[in-house]
């Protein structure tokens, strides 16, 4: 490879790992639960037991708001320190988004959780997670971050639809 294209490469390859700008992640993750929809949706419905799913939730306290809830979370950002944050918490016809009411570190939040039946026993469950933070960090050390988080929430309610439909649904 000419001079010239290595120092391209290296620069370009710097610049996508640690490009900086407001940080932000766009995540979709899915997984099927051996649960049935029901037992997957009686752990979600309480918005403050579905906030500890997340390994990263601190503190979780909410306030009711019409149809809707209003979630105050302290969370670990890690490196970044503790996020505070609230969002409105609306059921959908297929389950929950919630949206960003305010936050200093948080510019933008939309996190939609979907319930589809595949089965009497299996539930596919797909989180959509999208952040933008007021800070200045590498995009993947955020991508990274919200991808993990996402991901242990699933597998924390996997766990817990399995057991309760374990000792409740056979």
């Amino acid at each position: 490879m000419h001079g010239f294209a290595m120092k391209s490469l290296v620069v370009w390859l710097i610049y996508s790992i640690f490009s900086v700008s407001p940080a932000a992640a766009e995540i979709v993750e899915s997984t099927i639960i051996d649960a049935p929809m029901s037992i997957v949706r009686t752990i979600l419905e309480p918005a403050q037991s579905a906030a500890y799913l997340s390994p990263d939730v601190l503190n979780a306290e909410v306030e009711a708001e019409n149809d809707c809830t209003i979630v105050h979370i302290e969370a670990d950002g890690g490196p970044l320190g503790d996020i505070t944050y609230s969002a409105l918490r609306c059921p959908t016809p297929k389950g929950w988004r919630e949206q960003l009411v305010s936050s200093t570190t948080i510019e933008e939040y939309a996190y939609n959780v979907s319930l589809e039946p595949i089965t009497n026993v299996q539930t596919r469950v797909t989180i959509r997670s999208h952040i933008r933070l007021r800070a200045s960090v590498p995009n993947k050390l955020i991508d990274r971050g919200v991808r993990r988080s996402v991901r242990k929430t699933l597998e924390r309610l996997s766990g817990r639809a399995l057991n309760k439909y374990g000792r409740y649904g056979q």
